[in-house]
Formats: C-alpha cells, sequence, structure tokens
C-alpha cells in the first residue's frame, strides 16, 4: 500500500472535503451530539476549502494507493495566546488509516514548513474528549488553555496544546 504525504492542490477540493466529513463523523462519534455530525454540509466545507486552497494556505494530504484519507493545515496563529506565534489548524485521517505513520507524516510537514517560515512555537487545539489528543502529548505538548467552544446549543471543551519548534 504506497502512502505519501504532499502539497495539497485545488483539484484535491472534492477529497479533502469528502475526508473533513467523513473523518468529524468517524472522530468526533460519542463526542459531538449526533445532530451535529449529521448535518455536516458539502458545501459549507466546500467552499471553506475553495477559498483555502485559493489563498496558498499550508495544506497537505495523506494519500494511500493514489487516494486522499487525511490532510493537516497550518499557518499563523488565529489566537493571542502566550507567544505562540504558529497554529495546526487541523490534522484529520480516516480511522481506516489510523497507525500507519501517516499522522505522525502530516504533522512533521506542518512542522517543517512553520519552522521554514520563521515560526518558533506552535498551538493545537483539540477537543477534550477527543482521545487523539495523546498525540500531542506524545510530540510534546502540554496544556497551555481550556476554553468552551460552541456549536449550535451544544457546548464542548476545548484544550491548546503549545510546544516550541
Amino acid at each position: 500500500m504506497p502512502s505519501l504525504i504532499r502539497n495539497a492542490q485545488p483539484t484535491d477540493l472534492n477529497a479533502i472535503v469528502q475526508v473533513h466529513i467523513k473523518a468529524w463523523r468517524e472522530t468526533y462519534l460519542g463526542i459531538m451530539a449526533d445532530e451535529i455530525l449529521d448535518h455536516l454540509n458539502v458545501e459549507g466545507r466546500r467552499r471553506y476549502w475553495e477559498n483555502a486552497l485559493k489563498d496558498n494556505r499550508m495544506i497537505f494530504v495523506a494519500e494511500v494507493d493514489g487516494q486522499v484519507v487525511g490532510f493537516a493545515t497550518c499557518g499563523p496563529n488565529r489566537e493571542a495566546l502566550k507567544d505562540y506565534d504558529a497554529e495546526v489548524y487541523a490534522i484529520y485521517l480516516l480511522a481506516a488509516y489510523h497507525g500507519m505513520g501517516l499522522g505522525k507524516g502530516l504533522w512533521k510537514s506542518c512542522i517543517k514548513v512553520l519552522k521554514a517560515a520563521g515560526f518558533k512555537q506552535v498551538i493545537v487545539w483539540v477537543l477534550k474528549d477527543n482521545p487523539s489528543k495523546q498525540f500531542y502529548i506524545k510530540s510534546g505538548g502540554a496544556v497551555e488553555a481550556e476554553v468552551p467552544i460552541s456549536l449550535g446549543k451544544y457546548s464542548y471543551a476545548h484544550e491548546a496544546y503549545g510546544m516550541p519548534l
């Protein structure tokens, strides 16, 4: 099963949208309300990713046998949180491809491009109940903040893991 991590291209739009929705449903099943997961909107995600790919943001995809199965995106920190100047906005990987090193490859791609751009410290936000947060702890991350995040009528604890680059 040949796999690779590469820069995302505009032609990856549909695959990224599909992975984003499916990975959310897999990742947050039992963590988020079914109502939220059932109403994920393909068109809303498509508009978001069209703009992200046009803006030439730092976006990577994980491919297995030529199929996009995950993605990561990063850039300047969107929140004023201590001295963290960079942020990994998202890493999502379809559940069937966990444990293959693809998540680590996506993470390393983000870290490499952030370092090359001169950033010094990175933050990543994770739902507190997401078991995947262990990945960030093993990568050297420490909880720097916890804030509620509202999604419709629901509220969830959101943790920020920070680390030097």
